[in-house]
């Protein structure tokens, strides 16, 4: 579902604009995937586990659609959507234009000291390039995917404990 509805807002030139709903649209998509894996889970396996065998079912959940979503998005930042890097680099090397750099190199003496205007530019270029590149992109979403699943599988696992355990699974 994520895919498409990027791949949906790319074709109409809105991914830039709406990229907040694309952001909670994954979001949004990781948690239902989680609910239906631990569902899934206990319709298959109605015995009475520990909590931490919940937390576990929802972080496995999480993890199969994190590497799916993370190998889409090397995928579509390095093959659809190229302009997308380039894009976010230009934009920080004309903040970097932009910049005071005398007033950089007061604030920061030791990391500008020896630099140039030129050469602080180019290090910015450097560095945007590092940080939207594709394969940083993706890794981001994987441990940032996997560190959000954690503290969702938390709330999931318990909430699903407290209110639909004994409702929704009978044999």
């Amino acid at each position: 579902m994520f895919v498409i509805l990027k791949l949906i807002l790319f074709q109409t030139g809105k991914h830039g604009d709406l990229y907040v709903l694309v952001v909670f649209g994954n979001i949004l998509c990781l948690l239902m995937t989680m609910i239906f894996g631990i569902y899934s889970w206990k319709k298959v396996h109605p015995e009475k586990r520990g909590y931490t065998d919940d937390v576990k079912i929802t972080m496995q959940s999480a993890a199969y659609y994190l590497i799916l979503v993370s190998a889409f998005s090397y995928l579509y930042y390095s093959t659809i959507d190229k302009n997308f890097v380039q894009q976010r680099v230009e934009e920080r090397v004309e903040i970097a234009r932009k910049a005071d750099f005398e007033e950089l190199k007061k604030q920061n003496p030791e990391k500008l000291q020896d630099k140039t205007r030129e050469d602080f530019i180019d290090d910015e270029k450097e560095q945007a390039e590092l940080w939207f590149s594709p394969f940083f992109l993706s890794t981001m979403v994987l441990v940032g995917g996997m560190i959000m699943a954690f503290f969702y599988s938390l709330v999931i696992a318990w909430g699903w404990r407290k209110f639909f355990e004994n409702q929704l699974i009978r044999k």
